[in-house]
């Protein structure tokens, strides 16, 4: 009798839970560093999918959203802190501001430099048509644009320039164990 009571008592237990699928969503486009020279690059972040609860489906995000370019360090989109939760990327020591994005959202370069303190602004966003969005807006068959408007004097050559980048439509593959980025710099 309790046999049966604790095989129906986990069968309780994965119909209420449901199942998780954990996926990565991943855009790659391609921007230009500050010296010049073109490089790949990759948005992305992990969720965990499926039917969680009384057989709701949830999306639940469990990174952060990371632009890596090849030969460069990540850099990590945060909501802005206010109530819409924009996309951000915060400045960070050795930043320093050389653009802005005017009303209609053209990049306009500044004519002083403004350095930045780590934490003190920040150095892009991400936009789909031309409009800012917050992490809940993520989604597959988006097109996001990346805009810089700083850059780095300690990473010169790794950091993007100041711009708008276009990315293609995100995908979403579904990861079992390893969940760092498929290395899309050494492919076409």
């Amino acid at each position: 009798m309790k046999f049966k009571s604790l095989v129906n008592l986990l069968f309780l237990s994965v119909l209420t839970a449901g199942c998780v699928s954990h996926y990565r969503y991943e855009s790659a486009g391609q921007v230009t560093l500050s010296s010049g020279a073109p490089s790949k690059a990759l948005i992305y972040w992990f969720a965990d999918e499926g039917g969680i609860w009384y057989d709701k489906d949830q999306i639940i995000r469990d990174s952060d959203v990371t632009m890596r370019v090849c030969g460069g360090f990540p850099k990590t989109f945060v909501p802005d802190g206010t109530s819409t939760e924009y996309l951000l990327i915060r400045s960070k020591s050795g930043d320093q501001q050389v653009a802005k994005i005017a009303n209609n959202g053209e990049i306009v370069e500044l004519q002083q430099p403004k350095r930045l303190r780590a934490g003190d602004g920040f150095c892009g966003q991400i936009e789909v048509s031309q409009k800012k969005i917050a992490i809940s807006d993520l989604s597959v068959n988006i097109e996001p644009e990346v805009i810089i408007v700083c850059e780095n004097t300690r990473e010169s050559t790794s950091y993007p320039k100041a711009g708008r980048y276009k990315f293609k439509r995100v995908t979403r593959i579904e990861v079992k164990g390893d969940r760092s980025p498929a290395d899309f710099c050494g492919s076409d």
